[in-house]
């Protein structure tokens, strides 16, 4: 976590409250400390660690222009290239002319603390999210996802 610390520690996201489902707007510093260490994590009202998620981060950069040292690296070791590379033969995106919105193709990080009283257990670290149910709507420039 030193590394996003270093270069994304100030940014403040949105993170889910797992226990509770209430949201709070922590610095990514603060999250991933209490990732890396259970005693470092953000306490609930009775002083206990919460069990967060950090859903889809980055959320509003593309994560290959925003981390393309790890971008680089994940696409390297995804499965079914074909489907899900960006320039994949079957990923009908890269087919959509210009008039249209790009879908976000990821990946993003899903990330997820493992329970406090259990800490080898329950974490997710980075996922990409596949999906063959997109709708092209090009009077209004958007692209619907129906899954």
């Amino acid at each position: 976590s030193s590394g996003i610390n270093a270069e994304y520690g100030n940014e403040r996201e949105l993170v889910i409250n797992t226990s509770s489902m209430e949201v709070h707007r922590i610095s990514l510093k603060d999250f991933f400390d209490g990732f890396a260490n259970v005693n470092e994590r953000p306490r609930n009202e009775n002083g206990d660690p919460m069990v967060l998620k950090l859903k889809d981060w980055p959320t509003t950069w593309d994560f290959k222009e925003k981390l393309p040292q790890w971008y680089e690296d994940f696409m390297r070791v995804i499965p079914l290239k074909m489907y899900t590379q960006r320039d994949g033969l079957y990923n009908i995106a890269r087919y959509l002319p210009n008039i249209y919105c790009s879908p976000d193709l990821g990946p993003k990080m899903y990330i997820a603390y493992s329970n406090a009283n259990n800490p080898n257990e329950g974490s997710t670290v980075l996922h990409i999210d596949i999906s063959d149910t997109d709708v092209a709507q090009p009077d209004q420039a958007r692209i619907v996802a129906l899954n």
